[in-house]
Parts: C-alpha cells; structure tokens; sequence
C-alpha cells in the first residue's frame, strides 16, 4: 500500500511521507529479535489498526503535528531490561533494524524532543504495562519502505522499559480518523503470562477502558487512560496528609486551589492555602523530588500558551521554595493547552483549565 501525504502534516510528516510514497517494493518485513536480556511484558498486534507515529520534535514547530496518523498492520510490544540509560535502551532495539535496511526518521531524548509537550502527543500502552517519564525518555523512529518501527524507551529506577510499534503496509489514516487501537476480532494481545492487556492509549484521546485482570498486578479501571487526561476527576485533598497520599497513589495531582487570571502567570491572592498545603504536602513526602507543569486555557496560539505554562509553572515553584521547599527538589515547565480537562467553552471550564498539576519523579 503507498504512502498518501495529506494537509497539515507539518515540514517533517509531509517530508516523510513524500519520500516513502516512491519507495519500491520493500523486502517482507517481520519485527526483529529484542536484546536478549530484555523481558518481555505485553504485546498486542493487529492485521488492520492505527498509530499515531512520532516523526519530529514539538518545538521544531509548535503549531506543526509532531506525529503522523498511519493504518495498516499495528503490532505492539513492551519490554523490560537492566540499562544504563533510555537512550542505551532504545538503540539497543533500534540496532538490529538498522542493520536491516532501515532509516532514521526521528532519534531524540526528553529535552530536544520536546519534553512533556512531547510526551503528551506520544500513543502508549497503559502503565503498568509501559512506565514513561516525561524527564527521561527516548525516542527513535525508522522506517524501511512502507514499513515503520517506533521505539520508545524510559526509565525507571534501573531498568528501562522499552516499547516498539511496527506497521506493516502503512499509508496515511483518513483526516479525523482516531489512531488509538480498539479491540476487535482481528486483535491478537496479551501479557507474558497469559493476561489480557489492555489497549495502547494516546494522550489526546483515550481508548476504552480495558477489561478488569484479577491479581494483585492488577491496574485501576483508569489505567487505560493518560492519567492527564483524567486530571480533573478527582475531588480535592481535604488537606496536605490528602494531598500526599494522592501523589503517593497516583503520582500527580491537579494543584486545587491555585488559580490563575487568563493569560496570568502569577497565582492570585486566593491560592495562598492551596500553596501552603502543596508545601506542606511535600514536606511528607521527604526527599522526592517533582515536576510543576503549568496549563493554560485555549485562548491563543499554542507557541505563546506554551510559555504562559512554563511561568506559571515556575512562579509556582517559587511560591513553594518560599514556603521551605528544597529548589533542587523541583523542576518547572509548560504544557500550554495541550491537556484540558474541560472543554474550553464557558468561563468556569476555562478557569479549569489554568492550573498547575505536581507529578513526581
């Protein structure tokens, strides 16, 4: 099947789907052997599917897809190996395919891919099935034909977790069309051990949830949902000992309280005691160390609300080290509007949306 470019794919996606629509006839493509020291997790295939494939950085052009949409035959798989680095990780996977014929499309880290406005346009399996920091992640996407390879690798604690999608016959997905995978007769999935998996997810757009596992490895019915997405949900921490135990579950949570002009950066005067209990919060939580994301509401172009969460972010980091908070214990950036969790169409949803969530690390 050849490559259709489509409009608005951005320098890089239309570059890439221009080069591969004259590409000849490619060798059968089969996904190549992992390192022999990675574990396998979970993986899932299936003969007609979506992905939304990774092909440039976000702030090579901030207003530009940093993915393309493909169809065609979606396999994917999680792993597991002892690494020194994301990085190591994934060119250890990516090796063997290079071996084979196939090109570099995209080989970037956390910084210069984009960071967490990066990270929330990349499609993923669910945790725990793939852990994925925002700080510490590699990607690397190759193509061969009208065959793609993407991997992604991150870390956590000593172990990389390392995932690869492959399509097979891949062509451009119609303009509109959902990328993230849905359960069908035609799908194949499953976990080592024999467990159902669930669905890959994107950040942009969840995929149903999946199907109840019994065992203690068991996620949350949320866990095929970007944890982003669903930022909003829960209520708010009656107080700091709350507010901890919800980091400690979740690993973020929605800064309640902090609440921001639109176009603002600094918190206003009403956000004093959601700070003080943020403060106190992390005080609980010893010497973890976190990240201020700073969102913004839809008005304006992405490139500027980029920056408007980044101050956000930071004028809040520096409203905690005020309060005792150790400065090396966090980091401040941006995501503008790229993660709502409210549609922007009143004036209460879009105060929603102006907000800092903490995640740790």
């Amino acid at each position: 099947m050849r490559w259709r470019a489509r409009a608005a794919l951005g320098v890089a996606g239309a570059a890439l789907l221009t080069a591969l629509a004259g590409a000849a006839a490619p060798a059968p493509f089969d996904a190549m052997a992992p390192p022999d020291e990675a574990e396998p997790i979970w993986s899932s295939a299936r003969a007609q599917g979506a992905y939304a494939a990774p092909v440039a950085p976000v702030h090579a052009d901030p207003d530009a897809p940093a993915t393309v949409a493909l169809e065609g035959g979606v396999a994917w798989a999680t792993w597991r190996m002892a690494s020194p680095s994301s990085r190591a990780a994934a060119r250890a996977f990516a090796a063997p395919y290079l071996a084979d014929g196939f090109e570099t499309v995209l080989d970037c880290d956390a910084a210069s891919c984009g960071g967490f406005a990066f990270r929330l346009k990349l499609q993923t399996a669910p945790w725990p099935e793939m852990r994925l920091s925002a700080l510490d992640l590699h990607q690397i996407t190759l193509r061969r034909g009208d065959a793609l390879a993407s991997i992604l690798a991150s870390m956590a604690g000593d172990a990389a977790f390392v995932q690869v999608v492959t399509v097979e016959n891949a062509a451009a997905a119609p303009a509109g069309q959902a990328v993230a995978p849905q359960p069908g007769a035609n799908a194949a999935s499953g976990r080592a051990g024999g467990a159902a998996a669930p669905s890959p997810q994107t950040a942009s757009q969840a995929p149903p949830r999946p199907e109840v596992r019994p065992g203690p490895a068991q996620p949350s019915q949320n866990a095929g949902r970007d944890p982003m997405e669903d930022a909003g949900a829960p209520a708010a921490p009656a107080d700091a000992a709350d507010l901890a135990a919800a980091l400690r579950r979740q690993g973020r949570a929605v800064l309640r309280g902090v609440t921001f002009e639109s176009g603002g950066a600094a918190p206003d005067a009403a956000s004093a005691a959601a700070l003080d209990r943020a403060a106190q919060a992390l005080a609980l939580l010893g010497g973890r160390s976190a990240v201020l994301v700073g969102h913004t509401d839809g008005a304006g172009p992405l490139a500027v609300n980029m920056r408007v969460g980044a101050a956000r972010a930071e004028a809040v980091r520096a409203e905690l080290v005020a309060r005792g908070v150790a400065p090396g214990r966090l980091q401040a950036e941006g995501a503008g509007w790229l993660a709502p969790i409210a549609p922007n169409d009143s004036d209460a949803n879009r105060a929603l949306n102006r907000r800092v969530e903490l995640l740790l690390r």
